[in-house]
């Protein structure tokens, strides 16, 4: 059945959802139900509309839809439920159900197995992530002069690159809020860190970027495509260094992506860029947890600038 796939039901106001919640509730382990056409009709025109069930094909719905009713025998287990249906009114055999519930004992084994791996994966990835951060914290305290900074940063984005991650560019972004201007340290398409450039705050996505500053927020997505992004990239091709950046890759066969987003996480200072080919939810948490870290960086960096100004005022 290739309909068949992983659906998210929303609780709908019908008994088939609502007996499944009761009986979980009453830790019982098996019931069977049986509904009418009419009932079965309800229920599946709540799903088209409500759920992800609205992704099955239309001859699907169809035949669903028009079944005589529909009958169900259900396995309650400690973490899932495992139910067996078929659209019409004869009900399953007490032998039917013996073998369902024996099926029962054993998914609730699998299942619990995929909980214990899925537990000691995340345990392994948290443990790269915060080896990651460590490694960035650790090469932050090393810095001992303002230029460590570019070593600094880049090390931090080789580990976000090893966690696995593809994106087109990434960087660190500062804000001078008496200029109106944002400075970038970013990455070409090509994976080159580029001399740092200037962008006015007040322009193009970077007024987006520089109200959600204002306002506090903590991380945002901005998803371009189309229209949107060329008149991006045509603004950013109009800028000094960062325009010779953009025609030195086409010239290079490399063109500026036709989809991105924009992942952005803010800090003290500024903002962290991640420009992704896609939404990337998973990682919007990795980003947050490593703009907390290049803050405690960028707060070295501005102590060491200021006590080499100071040992320079000495010295004269």
């Amino acid at each position: 059945m290739d309909y068949l796939k992983k659906f998210h039901v929303p609780y709908i106001d019908h008994p088939v959802i609502s007996n499944l919640f009761e009986e979980f509730k009453k830790k019982e382990n098996f019931y069977t139900e049986k509904y009418s056409k009419a009932e079965n009709n309800r229920l599946f025109k709540l799903l088209f509309k409500y759920s992800d069930f609205k992704s099955i094909p239309k001859e699907r719905q169809s035949v669903l839809l028009n079944s005589p009713g529909l009958v169900r025998s259900s396995v309650i287990l400690k973490n899932s439920a495992l139910i067996f249906q078929h659209n019409g009114l004869d009900e399953f055999s007490e032998e039917d159900n013996a073998i369902f519930k024996r099926f029962g004992v054993v998914f609730e084994q699998a299942y619990t197995r995929f909980l214990d791996l899925q537990k000691a994966e995340e345990q392994a990835r948290e443990a790269q992530i915060e080896a990651a951060l460590e490694r960035v914290r650790s090469r932050t305290m090393a810095m001992q002069h303002s230029e460590d900074l570019s070593e600094t940063s880049a090390e931090m984005f080789r580990q976000i690159q090893e966690l696995g991650l593809e994106q087109w560019s990434c960087g660190f972004n500062i804000f001078d809020h008496e200029n109106n201007t944002i400075t970038q340290w970013v990455s070409s398409g090509d994976g080159r860190m580029i001399p740092p450039f200037e962008t006015p705050s007040n322009e193009d996505v970077f007024r987006t970027i520089t109200e959600a500053f204002k306002e506090d927020e903590s991380f945002i997505s901005i998803e371009m495509s189309g229209e949107e992004l060329k008149a991006h990239y045509d603004y950013m091709s109009s800028l000094p260094v960062v325009g010779e950046q953009i025609a030195a890759l086409k010239e290079a066969g490399i063109e500026v992506p036709n989809h991105q987003v924009l992942n952005i996480a803010f800090f003290k200072h500024g903002y962290l860029l991640f420009i992704t080919f896609e939404q990337v939810p998973e990682y919007h948490q990795i980003y947050k947890r490593f703009a907390d870290v290049f803050k405690q960086t960028y707060t070295r960096f501005l102590d060491l600038k200021k006590a080499e100004k100071q040992a320079r005022g000495i010295a004269d």
